[in-house]
């Protein structure tokens, strides 16, 4: 996608956008518990009570989505040192749209773990207390390297750290996680999405309260009738270009809420009728097929590409179910310990294409032997596949423990 972000895309890279947390039984990083609009939405089951049993295909599911923002960030040196890799130009020039399988699988994976806990006071906090220890840490290393790195840059540039665009104000807000907040921009792009998720934990005991007091039927409709509200609402205000519209705080916010809603609502359907079938299987392929068809025939960059919405919310519902080869490709080894990544690669890949941007900048190498063109992107791809086993095993799950008041 033209990435998502927050408000004018940044010269050095598209802004990127959150991705959905740990799942349940499968949406963060064993535990492959997937995130939520950042890989690491989803949700851990709370100490009272036992874990709900993993849903095993959103860990894949959160592993290729987060690997989708990363190319979304890439596309400008991709296809500049590559353009015989033009025709998979669509589904990532309109990557920004990837976001929404974050909100949608958060908002299905919290329901699933959390609807029936955050009933009472303890219950609420305990919530909380997951969620914090699940994104925080992650999102303040993070945001330091990304600052960090912008520093740096305008340093080298100036000579100077007079007037650099980091005010105070501006500080805090991304330290209380609050970058899509009108006024605010957060440092490290995708985090964004992180934002919004916030302030959606905090009314969460709402949504569950609701949703626990409906029928599937009133839910699936419900369901389908926020998606189309939702693609109106985007087409209907989204601003002109340039500016980039996806990244507009209306539309960002549009966007969190009502997907978010969206994929607490698709829970409720799905757990009163759970068929676990393969035929589940053939519906994730024509959703899959679907948002490609979108994608292929809309004009990148604007506003209708979200008629791949319907087909994403599909999507998820029938991965949640499929047992056949579907199920069986998301469920790998190789997409679980994706999927356990995910939360890390999300918000750690942007920080590293800064300070590569900065210290070995692709316009360099744009028509340099196609070795050295297909080193510099290996060499980005590994940095930033290091940068997100780092973050997982050096920060996410020490920290996590740690915070839950179990030893490291």
């Amino acid at each position: 996608m033209p990435p998502s972000a927050a408000g004018s895309r940044p010269a050095t890279a598209p802004p990127a956008t959150a991705p959905p947390a740990t799942t349940p039984p499968a949406t963060t990083p064993p535990d492959t518990t997937p995130p939520a609009t950042t890989p690491a939405a989803t949700a851990d089951a709370t100490p009272e009570t036992p874990r709900p049993p993993m849903i095993h295909a959103f860990a894949g599911v959160r592993a290729i989505t987060a690997g989708w923002v990363v190319l979304d960030h890439l596309q400008e040196p991709l296809f500049t040192m590559f353009p015989g890799l033009r025709f998979l130009g669509p589904p990532v020039w309109s990557g920004y749209i990837r976001v929404e399988v974050f909100f949608i699988l958060s908002g299905f994976v919290l329901a699933y773990n959390y609807a029936g806990r955050v009933r009472t006071r303890a219950g609420y906090r305990t919530f909380l207390r997951a969620r914090f220890a699940r994104l925080y840490p992650v999102y303040l290393v993070t945001m330091v390297l990304a600052m960090a790195v912008n520093v740096a840059v305008w340093y080298l540039a100036r000579d100077t750290l007079a007037g650099i665009p980091f005010p105070l104000d501006n500080f805090v807000a991304n330290l209380l996680v609050l970058g899509s907040v009108p006024g605010f921009m957060s440092y490290n792009s995708p985090a964004w999405s992180l934002s919004c998720e916030v302030v959606l934990y905090l009314v969460f005991p709402l949504l569950a309260w609701a949703a626990l007091r409906m029928s599937p039927r009133k839910a699936l409709v419900g369901a389908a009738l926020l998606v189309v509200v939702c693609v109106l609402a985007i087409n209907m205000t989204a601003p002109p270009k340039p500016d980039w519209w996806p990244m507009a705080r209306h539309i960002q916010w549009i966007r969190a809420a009502g997907e978010f809603a969206v994929g607490v609502l698709i829970w409720v359907w799905w757990r009163r009728r759970e068929r676990r079938s393969p035929r589940w299987d053939l519906v994730a392929v024509a959703a899959v097929l679907g948002v490609l068809v979108v994608v292929y025939t809309v004009e990148p960059g604007t506003p209708p590409t979200f008629l791949a919405l319907p087909f994403i919310a599909l999507f998820v519902a029938s991965c949640a179910s499929a047992t056949g080869v579907v199920a069986r490709c998301l469920s790998t080894r190789v997409m679980l310990w994706g999927g356990r990544l995910s939360y890390g690669l999300y918000l750690g890949h942007f920080p590293v294409f800064l300070l590569l941007g900065a210290v070995m900048p692709w316009e360099k190498v744009a028509h340099a032997p196609l070795a050295v063109r297909v080193g510099w992107m290996v060499m980005t791809l590994l940095w930033i596949t290091l940068t997100a086993i780092a973050l997982h095993h050096l920060v996410e799950e020490p920290a996590r423990r740690r915070l839950r008041g179990r030893p490291a």
